[in-house]
């Protein structure tokens, strides 16, 4: 394998000589500045870190604007079939010191597909694996191209021997670098697809991950959603905090000395969990979403300190009343009902007094959730950019991805929709259908929404849409 000789060349080439790489490549600079400042309005917890630098460090490699090749061979390949365009695209003098990011090609006539092209093709890689370059690969990657003869082999054979050949590689040379890309190709004009296949792959993957990890924050589009003005379920928590209080064992197992700060703790906990479903309806997030912004922002231990002087002597006072309260077959029954109605009296001061005091900050944790509603819909708009591009790619199956698709609205029910009084708009917004109205009188916009359901129903529009209150 030592005496395995190489021709070798330099080459300089501009991006541009990669159509396709140069056209994903400026979107995905683009889109990572404002991706930047879409995790930066994150909270750290829910930022993905590695996938910030891991889209940097790709950008700044194509920031270079220049690709340094360098290929060894057993046959010098001409600078054409390694580039598209013209030849001003390319530098056949390279500097000592090239800071552009360098791709290794190892090239080699296979004489065939047999035992001659495998013992070949190992002592290609061999030299691959230990040549000086490698061995420091910053911003280096190697691509073993093996040419075949002609178009005398079938598909099924070229596929065959790639086994063979990695499973010989596995067995001889264990210290490939893991990255390297081994190609089989007819002939040598097919290297210059391969180079743009493999950056754009590259690329390519990027956006796919950025996606889905936007696509996390948006909520499916398989529920339906509106804008409400009056959410905030107070009949539901007021309902929740009674039956919690009632509860003789909720009182009695609760320590003396920490007895206030329990009770109200276990309520800021139940305010919490009621209000989570609500508020994800309301703003068009995911649960678990609205749970972590509201633990980031520590609603609990707001909600708690938010408790005022008033309610604290009510819970008191309602403790006292509920110990003294004994149901037994001796007492009287109006005694009875006299104690009852002053236990509900006291219930209902506690409860009214908590839900005053809990609103003011439960409305301060509303606007986190209205600001990151409005960064989900930047990250909507992202997700319908990038979809685009990966529409474009030919290098990554991308059939699998939950992509925003075109609806195919009747026009019969555009125009019945656009009948109903307080509707003055109707289409699709980044892939959402949407129901405009100029009303802001809640009643108003829930008959809307019935009308609008049994219109869709009944020409079996089978997707989701969202009613949107428009202030004029």
């Amino acid at each position: 394998m030592s005496d395995f000789k190489l021709k070798r060349s330099e080459f300089v080439i501009s991006w541009e000589g990669y159509p396709r790489i140069y056209y994903f490549s400026r979107r995905l600079v683009d889109l990572k500045a404002r991706f930047k400042r879409i995790t930066e309005a994150l909270p750290r917890s829910l930022q993905d870190v590695e996938l910030i630098n891991s889209t940097q460090e790709l950008c700044k490699i194509l920031d270079y604007k220049h690709i340094h090749i360098v290929t060894n061979g057993t046959e010098e390949i001409a600078t054409d079939e390694l580039y598209y365009g013209s030849s001003s695209s390319i530098e056949t003098v390279c500097t000592g010191n090239n800071e552009c990011p360098t791709l290794m090609i190892f090239n080699a006539m296979l004489d065939d597909l047999g035992e001659t092209g495998l013992r070949q093709s190992i002592g290609l890689i061999h030299n691959a694996s230990v040549s000086q370059c490698l061995q420091n690969p910053e911003h280096v990657e190697p691509l073993i191209t093996l040419c075949k003869p002609g178009d005398n082999y079938s598909k099924e054979e070229c596929t065959e021997f790639r086994e063979k050949l990695l499973n010989q590689i596995r067995n001889d040379i264990p210290n490939i670098i893991p990255n390297t890309e081994i190609i089989l190709v007819s002939a040598y004009t097919d290297l210059k697809h391969h180079i743009s296949s493999l950056y754009e792959a590259c690329i390519a993957r990027v956006f796919l991950r950025i996606h889905a990890f936007l696509g996390g924050f948006i909520k499916a589009r398989t529920i339906f959603s509106q804008n409400k003005m009056h959410t905030m379920p107070d009949c539901f928590i007021e309902q929740t905090f009674k039956m919690y209080l009632s509860n003789r064992c909720t009182m009695y197992e609760v320590c003396k000395d920490s007895f206030n700060t329990t009770i109200f703790s276990r309520l800021a906990h139940i305010s919490k969990c009621v209000i989570v479903s609500p508020l994800s309806f309301k703003y068009a997030l995911p649960q678990w979403l609205c749970n972590r912004l509201l633990h980031e922002i520590q609603l609990e231990e707001a909600l708690v300190k938010s408790v005022s002087p008033d309610t604290k002597y009510y819970l008191r006072k309602f403790k006292q009343i509920s110990s003294s309260f004994k149901t037994s077959t001796k007492v009287a029954k109006h005694k009875c009902a006299s104690k009852n109605s002053s236990t509900n009296l006291s219930l209902e001061l506690v409860v009214k007094s908590l839900l005053k005091d809990f609103n003011s900050t439960n409305i301060r944790a509303e606007k986190t959730l209205s600001s990151m509603k409005s960064l989900a819909t930047v990250m909507g708009k992202m997700m319908f950019e990038i979809e685009g591009y990966l529409k474009q790619t030919n290098v990554l199956d991308v059939s699998t991805l939950q992509t925003f698709f075109d609806l195919d609205i009747p026009r019969t029910l555009r125009k019945e929709i656009m009948a109903i009084k307080g509707v003055y708009g109707t289409g699709t917004i980044y892939g959402q259908y949407e129901v405009h109205v100029d009303v802001q009188n809640e009643a108003r916009v829930k008959e809307i929404t019935n009308m609008v359901r049994t219109l869709t129903n009944r020409h079996r529009f089978p997707y989701s849409f969202t009613i949107r209150c428009i202030e004029k």
